[in-house]
């Protein structure tokens, strides 16, 4: 098949060219759900936006980056934010703040939308399911950075967390205080595609196996966002869980609403350790005992990297470093009970 045109993903789709291009500009005011999923049905069939998106990006400078975000809640996604802004700030650059709660059809409409607006360089967490649009951006040789996650395989400057160490940091610590039964909490990993995500699981469980603690012990709730009680509720049913691993700032937030709803005493029924640093684990009583990451360092290399890249820094060489990677640390506070020695 020849190039594919705007034409073609309206005949695929059976609507107007108009219709595609308003879809491919975000204006959906006039447009059915069934129509947009259609058009984008027809455009991930044909492989056709990646394409534009790569052409209508490198058209010309605008002074201007997109960031595209996976969860505006977390407080290490605001703490990362403000130093890319920061950064830019420093060269004139205005920021394009986009949130897409980790959903990668609203991640197309965002770097879509973005495209209409001659960013001149994206910063995003990516998905795995969008692999194809970051390929054809990497062709075209647009700016583009990944932050917090990678994808295996695709040529792009990536400046994340040492993930499985940061599990390993709080799962060791569990254990060193007496716990055997740890129970990990995350967002979807296995089918998600979502790097850090499956990271944290695999240090967990790489832990768990090193010291010896039987596979039957292994306790792994993946949860979808904002439906997590159910989990919580399983887990404070389940007298053998003593020790319990949350992966992010905003797992840790609805936990300890939770526990404090069903009255549950931290740490002596129940210790946890959490990844993300969040201001609330230090005024919460007990303090928490969490694993930071260094998200504003995240953030401003982040930036670094893309005004590299768009200044025309040659980017194999900087691909020789990538992945950027950080070293997580262990804040020691109050929520782990040491159990006796059996």
């Amino acid at each position: 098949m020849g190039k594919v045109t705007i034409m073609d993903v309206a005949k695929s789709a059976g609507v107007s060219k108009s219709t595609v291009s308003q879809y491919l500009n975000g204006r959906y005011s006039f447009m059915s759900k069934a129509t947009q999923k259609k058009i984008q049905a027809a455009i991930e069939e044909l492989n056709y936006i990646p394409n534009e998106i790569a052409r209508s990006l490198t058209f010309k400078k605008s002074n201007t980056v997109g960031v595209i975000v996976s969860n505006i809640a977390s407080q290490f996604t605001i703490d990362l934010v403000r130093a890319i802004e920061r950064k830019f700030a420093q060269e004139n650059i205005q920021l394009l703040l986009c949130n897409t709660d980790n959903n990668p059809e609203r991640e197309q409409q965002y770097l879509s939308s973005l495209s209409a607006r001659q960013v001149d360089g994206v910063i995003l967490f990516p998905n795995s399911e969008n692999r194809s649009y970051y390929q054809a951006l990497n062709e075209s040789d647009f700016p583009l950075v990944f932050v917090d996650r990678t994808i295996p395989d695709l040529e792009v400057l990536s400046v994340t967390l040492d993930n499985e160490c940061a599990t390993r940091l709080a799962t060791q610590h569990l254990i060193d205080n007496g716990h055997q039964a740890i129970a990990l909490v995350t967002y979807p990993y296995s089918k998600s595609g979502v790097s850090n995500r499956k990271g944290r699981v695999i240090g967990y469980l790489e832990t768990l196996k090193e010291n010896g603690i039987d596979e039957s012990q292994v306790n792994v709730f993946e949860i979808e966002e904002y439906q997590s009680e159910s989990a919580f509720k399983q887990i404070l049913m389940e007298p053998s869980i003593t020790g319990l691993v949350l992966t992010s700032d905003v797992l840790l937030e609805a936990f300890l609403i939770y526990a404090k709803k069903e009255g549950t005493r931290i740490p002596e029924e129940l210790s946890i350790v959490s990844i993300d640093d969040a201001t609330f684990a230090i005024f919460h009583n007990p303090m928490i005992t969490t694993i930071k990451q260094p998200a504003s360092q995240i953030g401003e290399l982040s930036a670094e990297l893309l005004l590299d890249l768009m200044n025309g820094t040659d980017k194999e060489m900087l691909l020789k470093e990538s992945p950027y990677q950080f070293q997580p640390e262990i804040c020691l506070r109050e929520s782990v009970y040491r159990l006796r020695e059996q």
